[in-house]
This record gives C-alpha cells, structure tokens and sequence, in this order.
C-alpha cells in the first residue's frame, strides 16, 4: 500500500477505528494498540493502493486484530465465528446499505470483491480459489470497488 495513502487515510479514520476497536473490546489502552497493530499490519504489507481500499482493509484488519484479542482472553467462541471471514454485529442500516450496495455487482464481481475486501485474501489466492488470472481478479476488484463508490455517491445524494 502506498505510504502516504495509508497515512492519510489513517490520520482521516483514527477516531473512527478508535471507537470500533473499543466497542469491540471495552477497553481503552487495548482499542490503542489494537489500532496501532491494524495500522502496523499494513504498513509493512505495503500494497499498492487508494485511500478506498486503504480505508476498507484497515478496517477489516482492525477488526480481526479485535476478534484475536478477545479469542485469546477467552471472550469470543468459535461459534461466534461465521465460516466466511469474521465481523462484528453491524447495526440493521450498515448492513442493509452495505446489500443495497453489493446488489450492483456481479455475483463474479460480489465474489471476488468479498474474498478480497471482507476476507481479505490476496489476489493469487483468489484466482486460485475461483480458476481466475490474477489480471482477472484485479480487474474484477477494480470494477467493483468503482460500482460501489458510484451507487453509493448516487445513493448519498438522493
């Protein structure tokens, strides 16, 4: 990820995955580090990005260095965790935009946009996964991160 993205995007969303750290783990100095782990994480992964997919994969990283936390103080069951990536409980409207907005997509589109952005798999994995070239995924990933920004700038705006 490009640095200065990260960075910026970081310095942006700080507050932001702050609170979603502590209401994750209930827990001021542990929300700290865990965002700081998040940050840390994909800083040294240093992958070619823009500030939406730095935006998206800090907060998906974000929350699995919590759903860790919690395993290892024995707060967070393996049955709590779905089999297709772990999220934290998302209020009724979160989820039903976050529908509303994968319904644009091809469900080739939906799939490999959500092993890549949700269960933050890379692009070899995914193509080996779904019988794909990597040129393909990243495609894929491209085309439907700009459907998503452009039906949600639509639907902001109505």
């Amino acid at each position: 990820m490009a640095n200065k993205v990260l960075i910026e995007t970081y310095v942006a969303l700080r507050e932001r995955l702050h609170a979603v750290a502590l209401r994750m783990l209930g827990d001021e100095p542990d929300a700290d580090d865990a965002v700081q782990d998040a940050f840390e994480h994909l800083w040294t992964a240093r992958e070619a990005a823009d500030s939406d997919e730095a935006r998206f994969r800090l907060f998906a990283v974000l929350r699995n260095v919590c759903v860790s936390r919690l395993r290892q103080r024995g707060r967070w069951s393996a049955d709590e965790v779905p089999d297709r990536g772990v999220a934290p409980a998302m209020p009724d409207e979160a989820e039903a935009l976050k529908e509303r907005l994968m319904r644009v997509l091809t469900p080739l589109q939906r799939r490999v946009f959500e092993l890549a952005t949700f269960e933050e798999l890379e692009y070899d994995e995914i193509a080996r996964r779904l019988e794909l070239t990597q040129e393909a995924v990243r495609a894929h990933v491209s085309r439907a991160r700009r459907k998503v920004r452009e039906a949600y700038a639509k639907w902001e705006n109505e």
